[in-house]
């Protein structure tokens, strides 16, 4: 049991360092899917990383600290004999008896193994509603990769097999998968799997909202929404500071301008760690889409548009985001309890004027003359170029 813990604390650390990449992609892929952020395939997105984490951590790890001594061990390798787990677990059972038995790490083992894929089987009778011969099929497949990962080091990493593959360990992950594929058919009929839709958000237009173009705009967002885009961009702010930073460090070492113990220069720390990143989100990716969206907009199916409902020019859409994120630059630059203050003080005012206007714009858009407009989803990640078809348009009413 001492290994199935320390493959679960191993993938738990790696999740933790990779979550905060995988969130935004995450988003996006659910609101294109499902045109909102549908709870539940939302958390089966987020579980199904971690849950591949898992069975990475399952195939290789522990590491050996000693590659000899891995290799002059006598039970590594590949065990091809059919049912000789099953042999063991029997002729153990009968010398320590049954209720030692169950306790055993030996009938432990199968246990696991037979649990390991039942996940896989799960998704596949829950979401997709396949037979449960593609649930099998499946769980072989990854049991297969599992056991040829350890009976040949990592492919070749390590010398030798420093873990042994066995071929019942074959039959009992794919059993699991049959038995998840049973369960999620169950859990089908009681919670049924939301169903993809081709619409988002709300239908009708609020007073003073802008006028609704044939490219698939509706009406604006609510506040919820408008709040995770923010939230994802701030994501996408602190991930790009990181990576800028590491790779400004490294580029200074590679070519001695910065060497062990020398003091980090505070105006080229701002620039790597604020001024680039801000730029990168709130300048260069709307530079770079048609829609001029940020990362976190991009993500909810969210886009600036103009009164009419057209693309907005660029300078107007960093302005809108210049507006949004003055508090935050200011919080980051010089972090104190005033900055905190005012920071704490503009998004309650920005969360109550979307709250109170019946257009629901902020203080962005009010000050940059834009709207904040919500997208149906595609089927694809780009955004096609603007036609004639998707020129702004209005309906003259009697």
């Amino acid at each position: 049991m001492r290994v199935w813990g320390y493959n679960a604390a191993a993938a738990v650390v790696l999740y933790a360092v990779i979550a905060p990449m995988l969130l935004v992609p995450t988003v996006a892929f659910v609101y294109r899917r499902y045109g909102r952020l549908a709870t539940l395939p939302f958390l089966a997105a987020a579980g199904g990383a971690f849950y591949a984490l898992v069975l990475v951590a399952v195939a290789v790890l522990p590491l050996p600290a000693d590659q000899a001594a891995a290799c002059a061990r006598v039970n590594t390798g590949w065990h091809l004999e059919p049912f000789r787990a099953f042999a063991e677990a029997a002729e153990s059972a009968g010398e320590m008896g049954v209720a030692s038995f169950l306790v055993s790490w030996t009938f432990l083992q199968l246990v696991m193994n037979v649990v390991l894929l039942v996940p896989v089987g799960i998704l596949i009778g829950w979401h997709s509603r396949r037979s449960v011969w593609v649930a099998a099929g499946v769980g072989l497949l990854i049991s297969l990769a599992i056991e040829t990962t350890q009976g040949t080091g990592i492919w070749g990493i390590y010398d030798c097999p420093y873990r042994y593959a066995e071929f019942d360990d074959l039959l009992t992950n794919t059993a699991g998968a049959a038995i998840g594929w049973t369960l999620g058919r169950t859990i089908a009929r009681r919670i049924p799997w939301p169903l993809r839709v081709g619409g988002a958000e709300p239908t009708g237009t609020p007073a003073g909202a802008p006028a609704q173009p044939a490219n698939g705009w509706t009406a604006p967002p609510r506040v919820a929404r408008r709040v995770l885009a923010v939230a994802l961009d701030a994501v996408g702010y602190l991930l790009t500071s990181l990576l800028v930073q590491i790779a400004a460090l490294a580029g200074a070492v590679a070519i001695g301008w910065f060497q062990a113990g020398d003091e980090l220069d505070p105006v080229a720390v701002a620039i790597a760690g604020t001024v680039v990143p801000l730029m990168i989100v709130l300048v260069i990716v709307p530079w770079v889409r048609i829609d001029r969206a940020t990362p976190g907009q991009a993500a909810v199916l969210l886009a600036p548009v103009t009164v009419d409902g057209s693309r907005p020019p660029l300078a107007r859409a960093v302005l809108r985001s210049a507006i949004r994120w003055w508090s935050m630059i200011a919080f980051v630059l010089v972090p104190s309890a005033v900055t905190a203050l005012l920071l704490a003080v503009w998004i309650v005012a920005e969360i109550a004027t979307v709250a109170i206007r019946p257009d629901r714009r902020s203080l962005p858009d009010l000050g940059s003359g834009l709207h904040l407009a919500a997208r149906a989803p595609t089927p694809r990640w780009w955004h096609r170029r603007p036609t004639t078809a998707d020129e702004p348009h209005t309906t003259n009413q009697a």
